[in-house]
């Protein structure tokens, strides 16, 4: 039997808490007001998508490391049947950001200043849209620090954002970026940019809920500009463990986005301050993150 999880979602227009019980991708909730649909980003992962309404919520499945990591709920609440009449007429249930129940933010934030990427790579900020990523074809997932092999992640990998909020216009850059190098403990490298794409765009709400491939159900980077090119990890020997910090940003403002003059210190003068340096310069706004650590076998 799979780990129960507590999903507390607020239901606005009604002003009452469901609780959502996950049980890998189904959901125990009124069918009148909501279906649900598996994306899998490869075979142990699955994006599950929640239709209520006109609005959609995507997140791993319980059974992911990414979600227990993410929602680690402590307060559950029972369904009270003289509110069952709602589950008649429409239920808006708003985008993460909206959601005061569920401790996204927190166990996030907890997560970044724990490995101390919070303040090494970026400055404390209210996070309002989740990254997913996947390697695909080592049948790997970035899960706010676990260890992945460097050769499972040469491979560009597949990017799944949950936005704040339904502007479809909305565009993102990505980031992957490494504060230790060559190592933590010696960072005169640091950070070492692996990866900048701008101009990404997540799906509809209408193409998301019917997705039934992980590429559906991802972001189409075909569509979107590398202004860096993605290199994999490459951990020199003997320098322990690298944070490998993917960041979401939101574009705002009118400035045309360039990369880096270089990959080593983002082709800064002074180490740690180059993703921080780079989007402020362009106004950009961080919004998620997620990272793994990644070392050379020869230690």
């Amino acid at each position: 039997m799979p780990t129960k999880t507590s999903f507390l979602a607020h239901c606005d227009q009604v002003g009452t808490d469901w609780v959502y019980d996950f049980f890998r991708s189904t959901v125990t909730v009124p069918k009148q007001i909501t279906q649900t649909r598996g994306h899998p980003l490869h075979s142990s992962c699955t994006m599950v998508t929640l239709a209520i309404g006109k609005s959609f919520l995507s997140f791993p499945p319980p059974s992911s490391s990414a979600l227990r990591s993410l929602l680690n709920i402590t307060r559950s609440t029972t369904f009270r049947p003289s509110t069952a009449c709602c589950a008649t007429r429409p239920v808006s249930i708003p985008i993460i950001h909206r959601m005061p129940l569920v401790t996204i933010n927190q166990s996030l934030r907890e997560s970044l200043r724990k490995h101390g990427i919070i303040p090494d790579v970026v400055d404390d900020f209210t996070p309002t849209a989740m990254i997913s990523v996947a390697y695909p074809n080592a049948n790997k997932e970035v899960s706010l620090g676990n260890t992945l092999k460097p050769e499972d992640t040469q491979e560009k990998p597949m990017i799944q954002i949950t936005p704040e909020g339904t502007d479809e216009s909305q565009t993102y850059t990505i980031v992957l970026t490494d504060p230790d190098a060559p190592s933590r403990d010696n960072p005169e490298w640091s950070e070492f940019c692996h990866w900048i794409v701008t101009d990404v765009k997540p799906p509809s709400l209408e193409a998301l809920s019917s997705a039934q491939t992980a590429e559906a159900a991802s972001v189409d980077l075909s569509d979107a500009s590398e202004l860096v090119e993605y290199m994999g990890p490459a951990p020199p020997e003997k320098t322990k463990k690298h944070r490998y910090v993917f960041l979401l940003y939101k574009n705002e403002g009118s400035k045309k986005l360039e990369g880096p003059s270089g990959r080593k210190k983002w082709g800064n003068d002074d180490y740690r301050k180059g993703a921080r340096q780079w989007s402020d310069k362009y106004g950009l706004s961080l919004v998620g993150a997620n990272f793994f650590f990644a070392q050379n076998s020869k230690q």
